[in-house]
């Protein structure tokens, strides 16, 4: 999964020729090579509106012995604009120290785009000073709102507002950087200048002794062509560091995007690193103006690698619609297609919701449609692990076999940052299940993993359902489940976790529930409740009921040889057999001690250098 290129955290000047005079130069904080675009703000019904950016003596620095010739306006539509007055002020309530004036009956016109606005003589650059550049933008009529000419971003200074008489705001944290530099004259400009403007590292995790990709953006703000530069990553925290050089051709004013691959040796896994770019020596000098050449990228963790992943299929049918009975043969003539591999890592889950509900819809099924993500919801239908398709939901129109085992393959070959396993007993008398979900994360990519545990029935007789032939078995049918949405794992270390869960299966107004058919299915997945393409499955597993391992007072596992057996005595957990650790929990998940337990069940979970162990024990 790649990451989106990150725009700069704070984005600095940058110096451009105008289209105008080749002795003016562009000066401001926005990328004057980008698209211009308008954000409204309510004026009610003010006839003015004044914008403005604040250079500080520092970046005033680089133009010494130079004077400002006038102010460039970007701005994307000229909508209920009579007129724009680009002024320059020391204090920004104070007088104008220089200012003209465009209008449509000015030559030249105020027009869409970039508007070069030249005051009548140079304003001397005078040293150890600051400066507002602004415009102040006159109405044709009163209006309830303005379009501001803004780009994303965020610079100290870059967006100050006053609308009509009122007072002055910084609003750079809300509308970004404003479109508006201003022009200089100068012979000091710096020639070998570059900054960087984007910076990020493309995977999701990185593994010791593999490249990962790293992309970033480059501005050449000096007035000299840059032929090469020494691009360094660096993690200072953890000892690490890499530089080369870079040949290029950037000429003045070019922004161009790179990819660099890195490759570190010795990384821990299971650890997060924070690395940060940085550029200098452009043509081999010192750069002019090296505040602007650092940036940091995200976290990103090391792991020693990922996991197979297993795909989860969930249904939407009821019995109400007609053509659901075909969509459900489409799916079973798909799985029935796969390899026993593939069938392996393949579960799948019928929701009885979509199209109205019937007699075996849970509250689960119910309100799982929220993943439509729309007001029309529909059946047949189905999701694969809950990844988003083409439009704007994880829901899929019915699919041919071909397009279900096309969307499984799919899935199949995508890489799992997290595992799972299932392991507990069942009570046929009491038609109750003891279980122990539990697993690890090869990096943190979900904010919110929660896990969920379904079980579901096969060869279920309908009751009407519309549309089927003779002898039409519903499948998948859950008989119960641990919660709607997930509950949260507990995190024994910083990439491990385990969840426990009781639940009781219930046949349907008298139908027996046949155990042979019956399959227990446990997925970890994201849950953002505000997005539903947020909430994809991690992965998932599968397991019979029958196969279920059965618990008593004790439970012993491997060979006759090296065997761990765990079992009470006195209110204590004991483990006989070698290993190297274990931990005790609670029904709840919750973990607690090995001695002076009270009667119950507890799941326990012992390390051994082969692999942990999972057993379930009766205290008395």
């Amino acid at each position: 999964m790649n990451k989106k290129l990150l725009l700069a955290a704070t984005l600095t000047a940058s110096v451009a020729l105008t289209a105008g005079a080749q002795s003016d130069y562009r000066f401001g904080f926005c990328d004057n090579t980008a698209t211009l675009n308008d954000k409204m703000i309510s004026t009610d019904g003010a006839m003015t509106v004044d914008a403005a950016i604040y250079f500080t003596p520092e970046d005033m620095a680089r133009f010494a012995q130079g004077s400002i010739t006038g102010v460039n306006v970007g701005i994307h539509s000229k909508y209920n604009t009579a007129s724009i007055k680009a002024w320059l002020r020391d204090d920004i309530s104070g007088q104008d120290i220089a200012s003209n004036e465009v209008s449509s009956e000015t030559d030249p016109a105020l027009g869409t785009g970039w508007n070069s606005i030249r005051f009548d003589s140079p304003v001397a650059i005078e040293q150890g000073k600051g400066y507002y550049v602004g415009y102040t933008m006159t109405f044709s009529k009163a209006a309830n709102f303005f379009l501001l000419s803004s780009q994303e971003g965020t610079h100290a200074g870059a967006c100050w507002v006053r609308i009509g008489e009122g007072e002055w705001q910084d609003l750079s944290e809300t509308y970004g950087i404003l479109n508006l530099e201003a022009l200089i004259q100068s012979d000091n400009l710096p020639q070998n200048d570059l900054e960087l403007t984007a910076a990020s590292i493309e995977d999701t995790y990185i593994v010791s002794g593999t490249p990962f990709t790293v992309k970033y953006s480059v501005h050449n703000a000096g007035m000299l062509p840059v032929d090469s530069y020494t691009l360094v990553i660096s993690d200072e925290e953890n000892g690490l560091s890499q530089s080369h050089t870079v040949t290029c051709d950037l000429q003045h004013d070019v922004r161009q995007e790179f990819t660099e691959l890195f490759s570190f040796d010795g990384l821990e896994p299971e650890k997060d690193y924070n690395f940060t770019l940085k550029i200098e020596k452009p043509n081999g000098k010192d750069d002019e103006s090296p505040s602007n050449n650092e940036m940091a990228m995200e976290k990103i963790a090391s792991i020693n690698g990922t996991f197979a992943r297993s795909v989860l299929i969930e249904e939407f049918t009821t019995e109400s619609c007609p053509n659901c009975p075909p969509a459900a043969n489409n799916l079973h003539t798909m799985y029935n297609s796969l390899t026993q591999a593939e069938k392996d890592r393949v579960a799948i889950v019928c929701h009885h919701s979509g199209y109205g509900v019937d007699r075996f819809t849970k509250p689960c099924d119910s309100s799982l449609v929220w993943f439509y993500n729309s007001d029309r919801v529909f059946a047949p239908a189905f999701m694969f692990n809950r990844t988003t398709t083409s439009g704007n939901s994880p829901v899929h129109q019915p699919l041919s076999a071909t397009g279900l085992k096309q969307n499984v393959s799919e899935q199949l070959k995508r890489e799992a940052f997290y595992s799972i396993d299932i392991h507990g007993s069942h009570d046929e008398e009491n038609k109750t299940i003891n279980l122990h979900i539990s697993g690890k994360a090869a990096a943190h990519v979900f904010d919110n993993p929660l896990i969920t545990i379904y079980v579901v029935e096969d060869n279920v007789k309908p009751y009407s359902q519309a549309g089927a032939s003779a002898g039409f078995m519903h499948n998948h049918l859950i008989r119960a489940y641990s919660s709607t949405w997930g509950k949260r794992p507990t995190w024994d270390k910083p990439y491990e976790y385990s969840s426990t869960a009781e639940l009781s299966y219930a046949d349907n107004k008298g139908a027996t529930c046949k155990i042979e058919d019956m399959e227990i299915v446990a997925l970890i997945a994201n849950y953002d409740n505000k997005n539903p393409n947020n909430c994809e499955v991690g992965n998932v597993a599968k397991v019979k009921l029958t196969d279920l391992k059965q618990s008593g007072i004790s439970e012993t596992f491997g060979d006759a040889g090296n065997a761990i057996k765990v079992y009470s005595e006195a209110g204590q957990i004991r483990i006989a057999g070698e290993y190297e650790s274990f931990e005790v929990y609670d029904l709840s998940g919750s973990r607690t001690s090995a001695e002076g337990l009270t009667s119950g069940i507890y799941l326990v979970r012992v390390n051994t250098a082969a692999g942990p162990v999972l057993a379930k024990v009766m205290v008395k």
